[in-house]
């Protein structure tokens, strides 16, 4: 019987850590051609709405396993209190499963180092915001006014400001493979993939963000 309620106790929390690694979302790639700024800004966007939906994800399953701690301490104290000779044949494995559960739920919240999660996701999403804020700046002042038809006429004939649009999308790009690391080394992953940094090309016309493209 004793083995049966641990088989069910450990099952339980090898869920919940299946739940807890395996829900979270991942800031997904795209490639974009200069002088496109909009596609950048457009997958800047995305890249943001992911990391709130991963702050949300978070925080929920933050506050839910430390009301569950509460509820199972409050259980756990309750029948160790009520248990007597008459009734410990169901206050004693109802206590220990209570007091197995609390330990765990505890020990996986500083396993998976929910609460530091959370505050880097918010910083994340912080730089992600300030990134795009000042990449948008920085179009509108190498755009001067001119329409997208006229940015793509002169990226074609202009080779100062093609180097100027290549230049500026060429840094932003590299910021958002900055924060895409940031999300990976979250969820665990940086210490296997260990990228090594990109080299500046100016002369690229495309880039990925996600996964920078070197072709």
């Amino acid at each position: 019987m004793l083995s049966t309620r641990f088989l069910m106790v450990f099952g339980l929390l090898i869920f919940l850590s299946v739940i807890i690694s395996g829900c979270a979302q991942d800031i997904p790639s795209v490639l974009c051609h200069d002088p496109d700024f909009q596609c950048y800004m457009n997958q800047s966007m995305r890249n943001l709405s992911v990391v709130r939906e991963n702050i949300g994800y978070w925080s929920t399953l933050n506050i839910v396993t430390q009301v569950l701690v509460a509820v199972m301490g409050i259980i756990s104290t309750m029948v160790i209190a009520l248990q007597g000779d008459e009734n410990k044949h169901w206050t004693r494995p109802v206590g220990i499963v209570a007091t197995a559960l609390v330990t765990g739920l505890s020990s996986a919240l500083v396993s998976f180092h929910v609460p530091e999660s959370i505050d880097k996701l918010i910083d994340i999403a912080g730089e992600i915001t300030v990134s795009l804020n000042n990449f948008d700046y920085q179009v509108e002042r190498l755009k001067a006014g001119r329409s997208s038809q006229q940015v793509e006429a002169a990226y074609k004939s202009d080779a100062e400001f093609r180097e100027a649009v290549n230049s500026l999308t060429q840094n932003f790009a590299n910021s958002q493979n900055k924060i895409k690391m940031e999300m990976l080394r979250i969820r665990g992953t940086a210490a296997r993939l260990n990228p090594a940094p990109a080299k500046a090309q100016p002369e690229k016309r495309s880039h990925w963000l996600g996964q920078e493209n070197t072709s």
